[in-house]
């Protein structure tokens, strides 16, 4: 059995021009599997301790931090289907930010599922990689 998270990276520089790149990217893991690596050292964010229908839980990285929430000393969080997280990484040379997302279990046993093969429906291209640039002129100011 598999647990399928998405994971959404911002990596937004400390210095001018400011510009924000956006990444998201889809896993599909088994229990105590590693996933998602942090940009420069190639280290694991991730690792997928217990897979439920509902629910899932983490490990993450020990450098960064969960955002909005009292931080555990393990560095374990159970995630709800269709629930976010965000964790933060302050000691690089760039602000980094990880959001992840548990979509739930797949289907199967590792196989891809006819669910997952590629067409041009709407969940298909959400669930695609891509990266966004935004420069600094068009983003909101709070």
């Amino acid at each position: 059995m598999k647990a399928k998270f998405e994971v959404t990276q911002t990596i937004q520089p400390w210095g001018p021009p400011f510009d924000k790149k956006v990444e998201t990217k889809n896993y599909a893991v088994t229990e105590n599997e590693k996933f998602d690596a942090m940009p420069k050292t190639n280290s694991p964010v991730f690792t997928l301790l217990r897979i439920g229908t509902d629910k899932a839980l983490i490990k993450y990285h020990l450098e960064f931090t969960l955002k909005g929430y009292v931080q555990p000393q393990n560095k374990e969080i159970w995630i709800e289907k269709d629930e976010s997280k965000e964790l933060s990484f302050l000691w690089g040379d760039d602000g980094l930010t990880k959001k992840i997302t548990y979509i739930g279990v797949e289907a199967g046993t590792g196989e891809p599922s006819i669910e997952s093969k590629p067409s041009r429906s709407n969940e298909d291209r959400r669930l695609t990689e891509h990266t966004e640039i935004i420069p600094a002129q068009k983003r909101p100011v709070f």
